[in-house]
């Protein structure tokens, strides 16, 4: 009865009281998203796919578009992945994932002009490049493709990481680097929008990857976590 099943959820969790007795294994027990929450993320065919670029709603005249780029680790064995996203002046449906790409045999120094390709379709989008593995992508796109909307970073103690648009200097990092804390608070932020539907994700591998990306910001053994990271 209903007295029951409040007093299983106090002692197993909502999530797990769903996966028990509810039928809803859409999830694990650790994921980021909870099993319900994930159920109301609707994947989509592309409607257009050109050079592996996977486009779900091409650019609007005049609106901002933002783009997140996870570099690989090793070419074959983990994907460098990004987003496209818009962002709109709607408070209750803000942010839009519109375009999606990723490839495991993509070469490093490919990746720019890929990137400056895609970001000049959505209106020369805003660009952050994930640098833990290094800042080549970045670096090619200001300084020799002469891309000006790449996101830099400055430390600062209190405040974090504040972006700056295009500050090439010895106190900027040429894109995110990722951090415990940084990776704390963008999974916190992750987990709200989607909860709170702000967050349209119509790509399927962005999708499956969140059914297995656990709240410590990894993937489960053997799965991927490319397309969830951007």
């Amino acid at each position: 009865d209903d007295e029951w099943a409040e007093e299983q959820i106090k002692l197993l969790g909502e999530l797990k009281f769903e996966q028990e007795y509810g039928g809803d294994f859409l999830s694990t027990s650790n994921t980021l998203i909870a099993g319900k929450d994930l159920e109301l993320l609707k994947w989509q065919k592309p409607k257009l796919i050109v050079n592996g670029l996977n486009i779900y709603d091409e650019p609007k005249k005049d609106d901002i578009y933002f783009i997140t780029v996870d570099q690989a680790e090793n070419i074959g064995l983990d994907y460098t992945a990004l987003s496209v996203f818009h962002i709109t002046k709607d408070p209750e449906k803000p942010y839009s994932q519109v375009a999606t790409y990723r490839s495991n045999t993509i070469a490093t120094l490919e990746m720019p002009s890929v990137i400056q390709n895609i970001a000049q379709h959505y209106n020369n989008a805003f660009v952050l490049i994930e640098v833990n593995n290094g800042d080549k992508v970045p670096h090619i796109l200001i300084n020799d493709l002469d891309y000006e909307n790449v996101i830099t970073t400055e430390s600062r103690k209190r405040a974090g990481l504040v972006p700056t648009l295009g500050v090439t200097s010895k106190t900027h990092a040429l894109g995110f680097k990722m951090s415990r804390k940084s990776k704390r608070d963008g999974l916190s932020v992750l987990k709200t929008l989607v909860g709170d539907q702000k967050l349209r994700i119509p790509d399927f591998d962005t999708i499956q990857e969140l059914t297995t990306f656990k709240n410590t910001g990894k993937a489960l053994p053997s799965k991927n976590d490319d397309m969830a990271i951007t």
